[in-house]
């Protein structure tokens, strides 16, 4: 895969993503689903990308509990500190 970043006419920054070696058949699959949602490929890979990117790391429930194991983590931390000499 290749990143490749440029300045457009209008000065802003533009980014292409090449991808290389993939199979025949996952492009006759990325193209069937396209041509299915009415969209070309590029468009139908960039629709793709852009939800994926939205997507939060974790759930709500997920950051819940880090947030819980991190606050007790901390509070363990804080105790063994505080009765070392």
């Amino acid at each position: 895969m290749s990143v490749i970043s440029s300045v457009s006419a209008k000065g802003a920054i533009t980014t292409d993503i090449i991808i290389s070696d993939l199979p025949d058949d996952v492009i006759a699959a990325l193209d069937a689903i396209a041509e299915r949602v009415a969209m070309t490929r590029e468009d139908f890979i960039t629709a793709v990308l852009w939800r994926e990117a939205r997507k939060p790391l974790l759930t709500e429930a997920e950051y819940e509990e880090a947030r819980e194991a991190f606050a007790r983590l901390a509070w363990m931390l804080g105790d063994a500190h505080q009765a070392s000499p």
